[in-house]
């Protein structure tokens, strides 16, 4: 398959889409935790605010003067009998009474205790109010508020009306089925499950109930409501901090995927161009890839020079042997054109003997002449067949040791893949041993705002004593500014934690992108080893022709030997010439028939050697670089 420049492979498509899918993957995944870590943060808010709410409401249930709400609950509930509690009409009592019991030290001591749980964190608290329940479920009636006072007060200054104070007796309804009226009912310690607005539609508030007791006896049900908006403010500052965290996280996505492209498809864009170039019929062995890193691809990039070397110096072996063999091809032709020439000479000699003897010694000299000439030719012939099947030898086991450094570099690159595997398998422990940590981190934000309750239940002890508890509230104080900060650590680490898991899952991903590219390089490799085991089968048939005319040649060494023999036997009796010539003709007969198969070897040596010279010169064996 033929790849161009705009392919799946090249440089700029490669380095593209590792950049498009490292920037969204990362983008999504900012993007995805951020909006999880708002709404897991939004109920965590709410759950930490729901628990702390139980506590304050709990620990104010201590704070009030049981005695001095025993006289007011007394008053609506005699017994302390609830269902007497009248709860068809607003009001059980009439207005002077309402108003007298108002006036009471009782009254004022218990919205003054109200008071005091309501400022031990004005910030949180909103209301802080004590109610009784009615005979009818959800129906209650209210004892205290810690506003009641100071609005009944501007209220008979004014001379407004009294439809908006919480007064005393005056009838809530809870509904049956609310958390208020469950609470007051089976005298719970619980906090609504959600906001609600209130009654005047000013705050989202969620509210907390304790029951009241007093020597044992329970006279009423003390209710907290906590607003929303310090929630929302933490809230939304948590929203620009992710979202501005996410933000730079993309763009440190988009450098770093940039980096990482770069650093992958630069040195794989080399080795592709030159695996390439040899695939599509350049044959170019002079360039070589520059070794710019010492990991894995640094390692196959040199493996790829140092093969391409030793193909290199293969390839000009064999065009020296090759023009050798052409050579020696050429030689051998001129010998039989030589030879040739001889027989022809001789069958002119055999006429002239035939008319007459007077010339046959002069003749029998030639041919001897002519037969030293082509003794001395074969034998020139012979040895430089010797020398090119030696060559030809040297060169096979060259392409074997081609064919073997190709396994070698097979292997390394496969090595390198299983390396690659292994470190996706160490970042995968890495990234569980990351979420064990972000457990820990929970758990010591949990302490912390154990510590901050511990803190908060101490101001409210400090409160009660008044100046002598002064030191104490200073400790408390400090405490909980500690416990804070504790928190503020621990979700410096937790995030810290979180952006390593990121790195570790964007290190997974480039891994596994260098295995898929390991496994195109083995299979680039594997065809380099195909072309250099197919040059291989050439040689060894090459050898077995130069074999074949080795033969040829022993052949007419034995013809050139009988030669001789016929020229002494001439010198030695040429009165008996005429009976030889029917012998020497039958020589000569056979000397041509040798010449045409010497010829015919010759020809086919020649082809050979074309053939080997156009095979190797598809190689460039100069020096270079990409």
């Amino acid at each position: 398959m033929k790849l161009s420049d705009q392919g799946l492979l090249s440089r700029t498509g490669l380095r593209t889409k590792v950049t498009v899918i490292l920037s969204a993957t990362i983008s999504i995944l900012c993007i995805a935790i951020t909006l999880a870590s708002y709404y897991m943060l939004k109920k965590q808010i709410f759950a930490e605010l729901r628990a702390r709410l139980v506590n304050i409401a709990y620990t104010g249930s201590f704070i009030i003067d049981g005695k001095s709400l025993r006289s007011l609950v007394s008053n609506l509930a005699p017994d302390y009998d609830y269902s007497k509690i009248d709860s068809a009409q607003e009001y059980p009592m009439d207005e002077q009474n309402v108003a007298r019991i108002e006036s009471t030290e009782e009254f004022e001591r218990v919205c003054a205790d109200l008071n005091v749980i309501r400022n031990a964190q004005p910030d949180l608290l909103i209301y802080a109010y004590v109610v009784v329940p009615t005979a009818e479920p959800g129906m209650l009636r209210f004892v205290a508020d810690a506003d009641a006072p100071e609005l009944l007060a501007e209220a008979r200054e004014t001379g407004g009306p009294y439809d908006e104070i919480t007064r005393y007796g005056k009838l809530y309804e809870a509904g049956a089925d609310s958390v208020m009226a469950d609470a007051s009912l089976n005298k719970l310690n619980v906090a609504d499950n959600s906001f609600a607005w209130d009654e005047e539609g000013r705050f989202n508030i969620v509210s907390g109930y304790a029951p009241l007791y007093d020597d044992g006896q329970y006279i009423g049900m003390l209710g907290i409501d906590i607003s929303d908006k310090n929630a929302n403010a933490i809230l939304k500052r948590t929203l620009a901090v992710y979202l501005l965290i996410s933000f730079a996280a993309v763009i440190a996505a988009v450098l770093i995927s940039l980096v990482m492209s770069r650093m992958i498809s630069v040195p794989l864009g080399r080795l592709v161009r030159s695996l390439r170039d040899m695939a599509d019929g350049e044959g170019d062995l002079t360039a070589t890839l520059r070794i710019n890193t010492r990991d894995e691809l640094g390692r196959a990039a040199f493996e790829f020079n140092r093969f391409t070397g030793r193909l290199r110096d293969a390839i000009s072996q064999i065009k020296v042997i090759a023009a050798d063999l052409d050579s020696a091809a050429g030689a051998i032709k001129s010998s039989i054109s030589g030879l040739s020439n001889n027989l022809a000479t001789q069958s002119s000699l055999e006429k002239e003997m035939a008319d007459g003897g007077v010339s046959m010694k002069s003749s029998v000299s030639t041919l001897a002449l002519n037969a030293d000439v082509q003794a001395n030719g074969f034998v020139a012939l012979t040895n430089r067949l010797v020398d090119l099947s030696g060559s030809i030898s040297a060169l096979a086991e060259e392409s074997m040791i081609a064919s073997k450094l190709t396994d070698a570099i097979t292997g390394n690159v496969i090595k390198g893949k299983e390396s690659l595997e292994s470190a996706s398998s160490i970042m995968e422990n890495i990234g569980r041993s990351s979420d064990e940590m972000t457990g820990i981190a929970g758990i010591i934000s949990d302490i912390s705002d154990q510590i901050n309750l511990l803190s908060l239940n101490a101001a409210i002890e400090s409160a009660r004593a008044g100046e002598a508890g002064r030191g104490f509230a200073v400790v408390a104080d400090e405490i909980s500014k500690l416990a804070d900060k504790t928190a503020y650590n621990v979700k410096d680490i937790d995030r810290i934690i979180r952006d390593n898991s990121q790195l570790i899952t964007r290190g997974m991903q480039s891994v596994n992108s260098m295995i898929g590219l390991f496994g195109n390089v083995i299979t680039d490799v594997s065809s380099i080893s195909a072309l250099i085991q197919k040059m291989n089968r050439y040689m060894t048939e090459q050898a077995e022709y130069n074999e074949q005319v080795h033969r040829e040649s022993d052949t007419m060494k034995n013809v050139v030997g009988e030669i001789h023999e016929l020229v002494d036997e001439h010198e030695r009796a040429v009165n008996a010439v005429a009976l030889s010539l029917d012998s020497i003709s039958r020589l000569s007969q056979g000397n041509r028939d040798a010449s045409e198969s010497v010829n015919t070897s010759a020809g086919e040596i020649t082809a050979m050697t074309d053939s080997l010279i156009r095979l190797v010169n598809y190689f460039k064996v100069g020096t270079g670089n990409w």
